[in-house]
């Protein structure tokens, strides 16, 4: 099923991009605490980080979105516990963190943040790596030949959480 995405239609974001041929499909990121953790925070009385923005990797073959090393504490999340997570390198236990994503932030029309719990790892390309977690949750379409993409994402509606 594709999402019609118009003037008429603001129910869904479309991001669309090129493939780098060394990187792959590159999409703008804002990372920052939880809705959960800012609460916290609040609570604490501290002054809540401000979000960090850069690049993420879509890899569809990633089961779940991962956080480059040192961004989580950046923004004062605490490890929620830790995930196996196998890589060509072999297999390892890395901590796991509570974060908000948006992705596309820059558009007008941007989708929802996504709330996931991200394992901690060294991202060759980027800060975050965006996996099926995060892509379930809308449509990805690879144009191979023209080397580019488009990802629709559902905004303000929450029968598609």
């Amino acid at each position: 099923m594709f999402w019609p995405i118009n003037s008429d239609n603001p129910g869904y974001a479309l991001i669309r991009g090129r493939i780098d041929p060394k990187a792959g499909a590159i999409v703008e990121v804002k990372l920052e605490a939880t809705t959960a953790e800012l609460a916290l925070l609040n609570a604490q009385g501290k002054v809540a980080p401000l979000p960090r923005y850069g690049q993420g990797v879509i890899d569809t073959g990633a089961e779940v979105s991962c956080v480059n090393a040192g961004i989580a504490q950046a923004l004062a999340t605490e490890p929620s516990g830790t995930y196996r997570v196998v890589t060509a390198a072999g297999i390892h236990r890395r901590h796991v963190y509570p974060l908000s994503v948006t992705l596309g932030p820059d558009l007008n029309l941007r989708p929802d943040p996504i709330e996931v719990d991200a394992p901690e790892m060294r991202i060759e390309h980027g800060i975050l790596l965006i996996g099926r977690d995060v892509l379930s949750r809308g449509e990805l379409v690879v144009y191979g030949p023209d080397a580019r993409f488009e990802l629709v994402l559902p905004r303000g509606v929450d029968q598609f959480r």
